[in-house]
């Protein structure tokens, strides 16, 4: 008897498999995001004074470690993976300035989502368990300033995929076009109240998480089945 063997041809190995690290970091970044949310919700607004801090976090190091773990920590990786391919897809398409601006922003966004992590694990770790009020402060408005610039960078970049789709008239994908400009209209907003601490333009993240969540995993979907 007679086996017929199909080698699995690299290149198409290489497409599946980057089909499926684009989709399972876009899925993965979005997971990451709702463990965060639903492991620990801190009491605090972009105003909260060091008293408050510390009596929301006291006695709750881990879990608190947890959140910034989950929502600062690893999201910063699949944004890599997914920015990454869809820089790769634009300038494959010849929107190299785009696909450049684009990935400098991911790369920005995600050194300040690890400083952030980092600022945070020092404060429910160190700060708070030492009950410093003064200290506790500072790290947490550093937290939300570097949040603040970090949605600047999600806008710049819902921006510069909204003219590669318009440009490209890729008309198929209208729904991830309308979904950029308006990513980048409310996280604009919140990104504002963040970095200046407004608390009535802050709560505008109430809308531009979720878009947040839905542009990135509905690239990393869109990516992967184009071998990205």
């Amino acid at each position: 008897m007679t086996t017929n063997f199909t080698p699995i041809r690299p290149e198409a190995a290489g497409k599946t498999w980057a089909l499926q690290r684009t989709a399972l970091a876009g899925f993965g970044f979005t997971l990451s995001w709702l463990i965060g949310l639903s492991v620990f919700a801190a009491s605090t607004t972009v105003v909260s004074t060091g008293a408050e801090i510390i009596a929301a976090y006291r006695g709750r190091a881990a879990a608190g470690v947890l959140q910034y773990l989950f929502t600062e920590g690893l999201p910063p990786v699949a944004i890599l993976v997914v920015v990454g391919a869809l820089a790769r897809w634009a300038r494959g398409a010849g929107y190299r300035r785009l696909a450049k601006a684009t990935w400098v922003a991911a790369l920005v966004a995600s050194i300040i989502s690890f400083a952030q992590f980092v600022f945070g694990v020092v404060l429910v770790t160190v700060a708070v368990p030492a009950g410093d009020a003064a200290i506790s402060a500072l790290l947490s408005d550093s937290v939300t300033r570097l949040d603040g610039a970090k949605m600047l960078l999600f806008a710049g970049m819902a921006i510069t995929t909204f003219v590669y789709l318009a440009r490209a008239q890729h008309g198929q994908l209208l729904w991830l076009r309308i979904v950029s400009l308006l990513l980048a209209v409310t996280i604009t907003v919140s990104g504002l109240g963040y970095l200046f601490m407004v608390t009535s333009l802050a709560t505008a993240a109430d809308a531009s998480l979720p878009l947040l969540l839905v542009w990135v995993t509905g690239f990393a979907i869109v990516l992967g089945r184009r071998g990205h």
